[in-house]
């Protein structure tokens, strides 16, 4: 009896993505072949969704997008939504009025932008992505820069998807850490070793999974996860078959996950050979 077909959930950074944000040839084609079994594979990514479309029309899939680790699921063919979540208005404000008195770099994301008080490394890690957009012809992530505290609010109110902190110094960290159990209403994450996002209550990459197994009517136990990162662990953790790449934080390792070779070796591309393909 031919087995069901797996559902091979993978994060983008750290995993599929090698350390110069690439998609190798040899990954490209090994998603094809598992693809052409009828197997399908989904991007699980914290990436807003036009920085996770750009891999998605790369890897020519037809599937649901996880973006923002969960708080939308998406298909970008038809633009049709699965899932999505805002994160709550008030406290999130609460949230952003700390960062601004601790001098954080913080920022908000909706759809497809993001936007922040200012910051040289965000303008210039957006406009580095932009210009690996327009080399792909695929669609530019739009930015913003001199967030006000009113337009703030304005975009709360829209309803806002992510809010993420990065870079922060140890004595941030400790800051934010004691601040988080004020506002149970919000899930935040430890997203990296140096960044924290801060989510709508009870969302993660694992949740977006489960409405990819309904969407396609599938039991999670066809599911194979693939990650690096704290972010990832819900997933990796109670996939059918989780694998973490060899770079990937120690967390991780609490979920007895398979070690496959890291991003910069196109482990996710040998584990599907390996497992899914099964070839010697």
């Amino acid at each position: 009896m031919p087995r069901e077909p797996y559902i091979i959930c993978c994060d983008l950074d750290g995993t599929l993505l090698t350390s110069s944000k690439e998609i190798t040839s040899f990954s490209r084609e090994t998603v094809k072949a598992s693809c052409a079994e009828g197997n399908r594979f989904c991007i699980v990514s914290g990436r807003p969704p036009v920085m996770a479309g750009a891999y998605y029309k790369m890897l020519d899939l037809d599937t649901p997008v996880i973006s923002h680790s969960g708080s939308i699921v998406w298909v970008p063919n038809n633009r049709q939504i699965l899932t999505e979540h805002h994160i709550p208005k008030e406290p999130t404000l609460d949230y952003i009025d700390f960062c601004i008195e601790e001098g954080l770099d913080w920022a908000l994301f909706t759809f497809d932008s993001v936007y922040f008080p200012y910051s040289d490394d965000r303008n210039i890690f957006y406009d580095e992505y932009n210009a690996l957009a327009r080399t792909w012809q695929a669609p530019e992530l739009t930015y913003q820069s001199g967030l006000t505290r009113e337009q703030t609010i304005e975009l709360l109110e829209q309803g806002v998807y992510r809010v993420s902190v990065v870079r922060p110094t140890e004595d941030q960290m400790r800051a934010l850490e004691a601040y988080f159990p004020l506002h149970p209403e919000i899930t935040f994450v430890h997203s990296t070793r140096s960044s924290y996002d801060a989510l709508p209550f009870g969302v993660n990459k694992w949740e977006g999974i489960l409405s990819i197994c309904d969407y396609y009517d599938v039991d999670p136990s066809c599911v194979l996860a693939f990650g690096n990162d704290i972010n990832d662990i819900e997933m990796v953790c109670n996939a059918g078959q989780g694998f973490m790449v060899e770079n990937s934080e120690p967390q991780l390792l609490a979920c007895n996950a398979t070690l496959i070779g890291s991003n910069d070796a196109d482990g996710v591309a040998h584990a599907i050979r390996s497992f899914v393909l099964q070839e010697q």
